[in-house]
C-alpha cells in the first residue's frame, strides 16, 4: 500500500512510534510540542464554534421568530447558565480529570449547537443556550486546566499564546458562517457538518495531552468563593469581562450612533479592537517571562485607560480607531495571565476565580445601559477607563501574579 493511502491519522501515530525510539530529550521535545499544538486547537476549536453559532444569530433569530427583547432575555438565560455551573465543572474536573472532563463537555457542547438551529420558539432558544452556556464554561475551564499543567510540566509560559488561538477560530468561524448563509445553508445542517469536523478534531487532539492528577478527597470542599489572594484575581477577571464585553457590545453603536460614521464602516472599531488583542496575546508570554505577569498587566490596563481616554474626549473616527486599538492591546493579556496563576492552585481555583469574571460579563449590559440612558455613550468609555485603570492598580497589588 503506498504511503498516499495512509489516513493522517495513520500517519500522526506512525511518526509517534518512531519518535519513541529516539533519545529522551527528543521524545519529550516531541510530547511537549503534540501537547501545545493540541492546546492550540482546543482553544481554536472553542473560538470557531462560538462564532459559528453567533454568525448565523439573524437566521436563528427568524426562524424562531424572536424580537430583540426576547432574544435578549435569551441571552441572559446563557450568561445564567455559564455562571451557575461552575460548582459542578469543578467537581467534574477534580473526579475526572481534565483530560476525559474536556472530552465529554466539549462534545455536549458541539452538539448543542446543531440542536440550536432546530429550536422553533422563545422558550426552547433560551434552554438550549442555558445549557450551551454551561457546557461552554465547563470546557472553558477543562481546557484551562490543561493549558495550566503544561505550563507546570515544561516550565514555559504559553498561556496567552494559546488563548490567541481562540481569536483565529473566531475569525475562521465567521468566515464559514458567511460563506453558509451565501449558499443558502439552513442554521441546523450547517451546525450539523461543522459539529461532526469539530468533534473528530477534539477527539483526535485528546490523546496528545497530559492529565493532571485528580485530587478529590472525601470531605473536601469542590468549590469555594475565591477569598485571599484568588479574590484579588476574581475582581480583576470581573472587571476584564465588564471591559471586553462592554467594547464588544457597544463599540459598532458607539461609531455608527455617537460619532455618526457610517455603518458599513462602523465594525472596524471592534476589528482593530479584537487584532490588537491577538497580537498583544502572541507577545504576552514573552513580555510576562520578561518582566512578570503583574507588571505586564500593570502597564498594559494603564495604557488600556488610556487608550479609552482617547475614545471619550475624540471626535475624531481616526483617532478613536486608535484607542480602541491601544485598548485591545492593553487588556489582551488578562484572562490568559488571570487563569495561568489560578490554575497553579488547582482546577477550584480556576473554576473559583473565573465565576467572577463571568458575573462581570452578566453585569456589563445592564450596567453600560443604565450608563448610557443616564449620560451618553461617551461617558460609557470614561467608566470603562476607570475600571481598566482600577484593574492596572490591583494587578500590581497581586502576590499571585508577582509569583507567575
Amino acid at each position: 500500500m503506498s504511503f498516499c493511502k495512509h489516513n493522517f491519522s495513520d500517519v500522526c501515530i506512525f511518526s509517534i512510534m518512531i519518535a519513541s525510539i529516539l533519545p529522551s530529550s527528543i521524545q519529550k521535545y516531541v510530547r511537549e510540542n503534540a501537547y501545545f499544538i493540541s492546546m492550540c486547537c482546543f482553544f481554536a476549536l472553542f473560538g470557531f464554534l462560538m462564532a459559528t453559532w453567533i454568525g448565523r444569530i439573524p437566521a436563528i433569530h427568524n426562524f424562531a421568530q424572536l424580537t430583540t427583547s426576547t432574544f435578549a432575555i435569551a441571552l441572559l438565560g446563557k450568561g445564567i447558565g455559564s455562571v451557575i455551573v461552575f460548582p459542578f465543572a469543578a467537581t467534574m474536573i477534580e473526579n475526572l480529570g481534565a483530560k476525559k472532563a474536556t472530552r465529554i463537555f466539549g462534545t455536549f457542547m458541539i452538539l448543542s449547537v446543531p440542536v440550536l438551529g432546530l429550536m422553533p420558539n422563545f422558550w426552547l432558544v433560551t434552554i438550549v443556550l442555558f445549557f450551551q452556556g454551561a457546557l461552554t464554561s465547563c470546557f472553558d475551564i477543562s481546557i484551562n486546566s490543561l493549558g495550566g499543567y503544561f505550563e507546570k510540566l515544561s516550565g514555559k509560559s504559553r498561556m496567552a499564546v494559546m488563548h490567541a488561538w481562540f481569536a483565529v477560530g473566531s475569525v475562521g468561524g465567521s468566515l464559514v458562517s458567511g460563506l453558509a448563509e451565501n449558499i443558502g445553508l439552513s442554521p441546523f445542517i450547517h451546525f450539523s457538518i461543522i459539529a461532526v469536523c469539530l468533534i473528530l478534531v477534539l477527539w483526535f487532539f485528546i490523546r496528545f495531552v497530559d492529565d493532571p492528577e485528580t485530587s478529590v478527597h472525601v470531605g473536601r470542599k469542590v468549590f469555594v468563593f475565591p477569598h485571599g489572594g484568588l479574590l484579588l484575581l476574581g475582581l480583576i477577571g470581573f472587571f476584564a469581562s465588564v471591559t471586553e464585553s462592554s467594547i464588544s457590545n457597544w463599540s459598532v453603536l458607539y461609531f455608527s450612533d455617537y460619532l455618526k460614521t457610517d455603518q458599513s464602516i462602523a465594525p472596524f472599531g471592534y476589528a482593530l479592537y479584537a487584532t490588537f488583542m491577538f497580537v498583544g496575546r502572541l507577545i504576552g508570554d514573552i513580555l510576562k517571562n520578561r518582566f512578570g505577569a503583574s507588571k505586564v498587566l500593570m502597564t498594559g490596563n494603564s495604557i488600556a485607560s488610556i487608550g479609552l481616554l482617547f475614545v471619550f474626549f475624540s471626535s475624531n473616527f481616526y483617532i478613536a480607531l486608535m484607542g480602541f486599538a491601544i485598548t485591545g492591546f492593553g487588556v489582551s493579556t488578562v484572562f490568559p495571565f488571570l487563569f495561568s496563576a489560578a490554575s497553579k492552585q488547582g482546577s477550584v481555583s480556576l473554576a473559583s476565580v473565573a465565576t467572577l469574571g463571568y458575573i462581570g460579563g452578566i453585569a456589563a449590559p445592564p450596567l453600560i445601559g443604565a450608563i448610557v440612558t443616564w449620560s451618553s455613550l461617551s461617558v460609557a468609555m470614561l467608566f470603562l477607563s476607570v475600571v481598566t485603570l482600577t484593574m492596572a492598580t490591583l494587578a500590581s497589588q497581586s502576590k499571585m501574579l508577582k509569583e507567575n
